[in-house]
């Protein structure tokens, strides 16, 4: 990913940010077409792409006793339990 976002906010931010050095040529170009060829697979597999809302269907953990809750101080010894 640092490549890809070296190349979409220029090189002085990124090192002021200290994202690595990249060396590969027309970045974004590439990654266009490494999109492009994905999204062509899911068309010729006849997979549906997945949605917005199958994402959040897949990101619900409350089944395996994960919960999203944070907790009630910035220090865990003084948090409240829910």
């Amino acid at each position: 990913i640092y490549p890809v976002s070296r190349a979409l906010i220029g090189n002085r931010l990124a090192s002021q940010l200290r994202f690595p050095e990249s060396h590969l040529p027309n970045i974004l170009f590439w990654y266009k077409v490494d999109q492009w060829q994905k999204r062509l697979r899911m068309k010729l597999s006849k997979n549906a792409e997945p949605t917005f809302a199958t994402l959040l269907l897949v990101s619900a953990y409350d089944d395996a006793g994960i919960s999203y809750r944070l907790p009630t101080d910035v220090y865990a010894e003084r948090s409240n339990s829910w």
